[in-house]
């Protein structure tokens, strides 16, 4: 399970995921965009999942990779009205994703916030003592 937690910034959110391996950390990714967004991230692990949508991915690096996987979520999440908070990858490499994403209508969900997109601002993905660590910016 990945350890999120929100770093100080301003104006928009700001956060470290410090994750097992790659799968964590995008697992993670998902993870901080519901942490930001929705009111009591704790209520929808009881939901039903009623939507699902591929979410294959190519880039130059994995940093590409992850920045472009969290605005493809942000963008799945405004074009379906829904919140996607699980995700089943079935296969990961430092340039490609193929993973499927699984949520619930945003009607269903108590929304608190929005996020317009996750930037290259300050972002870093290391490996740290047996760790995957990133951070990244969110534009909110």
């Amino acid at each position: 399970m990945p350890v999120i937690e929100q770093l100080e910034h301003s104006a928009d959110y700001y956060v470290r995921i410090v994750a097992d391996d790659a799968e964590d950390l995008f697992k993670g990714g998902l993870m901080s965009i519901v942490m930001y967004c929705v009111a009591d991230v704790d209520t929808l692990q009881s939901y039903n999942i009623t939507i699902s949508e591929p979410c294959k991915l190519s880039a130059e690096s994995i940093e590409e990779l992850f920045v472009r996987f969290l605005n493809e979520i942000l963008y799945k999440m405004d074009e379906k009205n829904a919140v996607f908070f699980d995700i089943s990858i079935n296969r990961l490499t430092g340039n490609l994703l193929d993973a499927t994403i699984y949520g619930v209508s945003r009607s269903t969900v108590d929304m608190e916030r929005e996020i317009k997109s996750a930037t290259y601002h300050n972002l870093a993905i290391e490996q740290v003592m047996k760790k995957v660590t990133a951070t990244v910016l969110f534009d909110v």
